[in-house]
């Protein structure tokens, strides 16, 4: 039997983490703390000191849930309300922490949460077309590490138009 925190949406967890501590990334310049808001990629992740090969599987979609359309183009004048990321990650023993961070230029809106071991897609993180500006944008995924460089864990294109 799975536990019941295993079962919760991405953006669920955060709010059951109160013990994690608050730092720099999770501050917006103003001080106050920052909203939360098809690829294959294997990759070597550190967490605290072990090492896991991860498969992080990816779609972009303008559903939220249920069937999934894949796609990099996003239309902010169709009814779609945000881009949504949907990962799915093997090999991953738990819940892990990490960055999404979508960017366009120099514009960059990061947000910490966690990823969790599933054999389905799962919704990870949206960005909402209406508070987008067109052009090219990318999302990545780092971990969230307590000392060095956090490792990418995901990347992928796509446009707004």
């Amino acid at each position: 039997m799975r536990p019941a925190l295993f079962l919760a949406p991405a953006f669920l967890l955060l709010a059951a983490c109160v013990d994690a501590p608050i730092t720099a990334a999770h501050l917006a310049p103003d001080g106050q703390l920052r909203d939360s808001l098809s690829q294959d990629a294997l990759i070597d992740a550190r967490v605290e000191g072990t090492a896991e090969r991860l498969e992080i599987t990816g779609v972009l979609a303008v559903q939220d849930a249920g069937a999934l359309e894949d796609t990099a183009l996003f239309d902010r004048k169709s009814d779609a309300t945000a881009v949504h990321l949907h990962l799915r990650v093997d090999n991953l023993s738990r819940a892990r922490a990490v960055r999404f961070v979508w960017r366009r230029g120099e514009e960059t809106r990061e947000r910490i949460d966690f990823i969790v071991p599933s054999d389905t897609l799962m919704p990870a993180a949206a960005l909402p077309l209406a508070d987008a500006a067109p052009g090219e944008w990318v999302v990545e995924v780092y971990a969230v590490e307590s000392t060095g460089d956090a490792p990418l864990l995901y990347r992928r294109q796509f446009e707004i138009t």
